[in-house]
C-alpha cells in the first residue's frame, strides 16, 4: 500500500473518532437539560391540572425537539462521514445511491410485500360495472415507481425497492377482467426523457414535466378509445403555453431527509413548477380564481429550512381525504371523480382545463361506503383510479372489498382474452 494511501486510511480513522467522541459530547449535554424540563413540565401540569395528560405529552415533545442542539447540521455530518468513506448505502441499508446520484430505499431482508392483486382488480371491476350503470367509464392508470431497470443505473448487488412487478400482476388481472388501465410508465420510457427529467433524486415523486407527459398520454387514449373530443387544438397540451421555472437547489425530499443532503453528490434538488400562462376561473378550497389564487400554491416555494419544507404542496396545497375543483370557465365540461394519492396532484392539475368538476378522495379514505353513497348522490362521466406503484395495498382498496363482481361478468371477461 503506498504512503498516501495510508495517510488517507488514517484521516478517515481520526475523522471517525472525532465524529463518535462529538455524539457523546452531544447526547451529554441536550439529554440533561432536556430531561430536567421534562421533570419541570409533569410538575407544572400536575399544578395546573388542565388536560393533564394531553398537555404533558406535547410539552414533552415541543421541549425534546428544542433541546436537540442544531440537530440538522449534526445530521448532515453523519452523512458526511458516510459520503467521505465512500458508502453508497446508509442506515443499515434503508437507502442506498445509484450510479446517477440519486437516492432510492433498500429492501435487504425481504422481497417487496405481495397482495392479492387478483382480488384487487375484481374491486376496481364491481366499480366500473357500478359506474357504467349511469354511462361512466374507468380508467385505471399506474404511476411509475422511481426505481424502474429501464431508466435506473443501480449499483450491483442492492436491493433496491421494486414494485414494478406488483403493477405487472395488477394489469394482468385488469387485462383478463376487461378493465381499461394506462401504464405511464410506458409513457415515461417512449418520452425520451432521462431518470433526472422525470424524478427528484431526493424524493420519491416524478416531476411537472413527467405529470405533464402522462396528462397528455390520458387525453389522447380517452379520445382514442372513447371518442372524447377533449382539447381537440391541443393547446393544453401544447408546453409553449405554460411557464416552467426550474427553483434552483431548493427541494430536500423525504429519501433526503432520513439520510441527510450530503449523503446525495448533487446536494439539493432544483424544484419544478408549471404556471399555465392561460386564465383560469376555479373554485377550489373556498377560494375562487386563477391557478395561482386556487390550485398552485406559491407560498409553498419559501421556507425556514428544507427539512421543515413541504414544496409539493406546491399542487393543490398538499393532499386532503377529499376536495373538490370546479371549473368555471367549463360548466358543460365532463364530472370525474378521482380517486388518487399525493403523486397525482400535478396530473389533477394539468387535466382541469377539460373538466367541469373533478372531485378528488385520497384512495385510503375511498372506503367501501365512500364511494357506494357518493355514486349513489352524483353522477360521473369518467372515474379515474391512479396510485404509485408503492401505494398498491389494501388500504388503498377499501371499496367493494366484500363484493365479488357477478360470475358471468367474470367469465366474459375471461373468455375475450382468449
Amino acid at each position: 500500500m503506498k504512503i498516501a494511501d495510508r495517510i488517507q486510511n488514517i484521516e478517515k480513522y481520526i475523522y471517525c473518532i472525532v465524529f463518535f467522541v462529538g455524539i457523546c459530547i452531544l447526547a451529554f449535554f441536550t439529554t440533561k437539560p432536556a430531561i430536567k424540563r421534562i421533570e419541570h413540565l409533569k410538575v407544572f401540569n400536575k399544578v395546573q391540572n388542565t388536560h393533564a395528560e394531553n398537555d404533558i405529552g406535547k410539552n414533552v415533545d415541543n421541549s425534546i425537539e428544542k433541546s436537540f442542539y442544531k440537530r440538522q447540521k449534526w445530521f448532515e455530518t453523519y452523512a458526511s462521514v458516510n459520503h467521505l468513506i465512500g458508502k453508497k448505502e446508509i442506515d443499515g441499508f434503508s437507502y442506498a445511491l445509484d450510479k446517477n446520484g440519486a437516492l432510492h430505499p433498500l429492501n435487504f431482508w425481504v422481497n417487496v410485500e405481495s397482495h392479492n392483486y387478483r382480488r384487487y382488480a375484481q374491486q376496481v371491476l364491481t366499480l366500473k360495472n357500478n359506474v357504467k350503470k349511469s354511462g361512466g367509464k374507468l380508467v385505471l392508470m399506474g404511476i411509475p415507481n422511481k426505481y424502474n431497470e429501464s431508466w435506473t443505473n443501480g449499483y450491483q448487488g442492492m436491493p433496491y425497492n421494486d414494485y414494478n412487478k406488483q403493477l405487472d400482476e395488477l394489469f394482468l388481472w385488469s387485462r383478463r377482467y376487461g378493465i381499461d388501465y394506462i401504464d405511464f410508465r410506458d409513457t415515461l420510457k417512449n418520452s425520451g426523457m432521462n431518470m433526472n427529467k422525470m424524478f427528484y433524486k431526493t424524493d420519491e415523486y416524478w416531476t411537472g414535466t413527467a405529470a405533464f407527459t402522462s396528462f397528455k398520454e390520458l387525453v389522447a387514449h380517452l379520445n382514442l378509445k372513447y371518442n372524447a373530443k377533449l382539447d381537440s387544438n391541443k393547446y393544453y397540451r401544447n408546453f409553449d403555453n405554460y411557464e416552467v421555472k426550474s427553483h434552483k437547489n431548493v427541494l430536500l425530499g423525504s429519501y433526503g431527509r432520513k439520510t441527510g443532503k450530503s449523503m446525495v453528490p448533487s446536494g439539493l434538488d432544483s424544484f419544478e413548477t408549471i404556471m399555465p400562462k392561460f386564465a383560469g376561473n376555479i373554485t377550489f378550497n373556498g377560494k375562487t380564481g386563477n391557478y395561482k389564487d386556487t390550485v398552485l400554491d406559491e407560498g409553498k416555494l419559501t421556507y425556514d429550512s428544507p427539512y421543515e419544507s413541504n414544496l409539493f404542496g406546491y399542487y393543490m396545497s398538499g393532499i386532503k381525504a377529499t376536495e373538490t375543483i370546479v371549473n368555471n370557465n367549463n360548466p358543460k365540461g365532463p364530472k370525474v371523480l378521482w380517486i388518487r394519492d399525493p403523486a397525482a396532484s400535478p396530473l389533477i392539475v394539468d387535466t382541469i382545463p377539460l373538466f367541469s368538476k373533478i372531485d378528488c378522495v385520497w384512495g385510503k379514505y375511498a372506503t367501501d361506503s365512500y364511494i357506494k353513497n357518493v355514486l349513489k348522490e352524483k353522477k360521473y362521466d369518467y372515474v379515474f383510479i391512479s396510485y404509485e406503484t408503492v401505494n398498491l395495498v389494501p388500504k388503498f382498496f377499501q371499496f367493494y372489498k366484500n363484493d365479488h363482481p357477478k360470475k358471468d361478468t367474470v367469465n366474459k371477461a375471461h373468455s375475450k382474452k382468449k
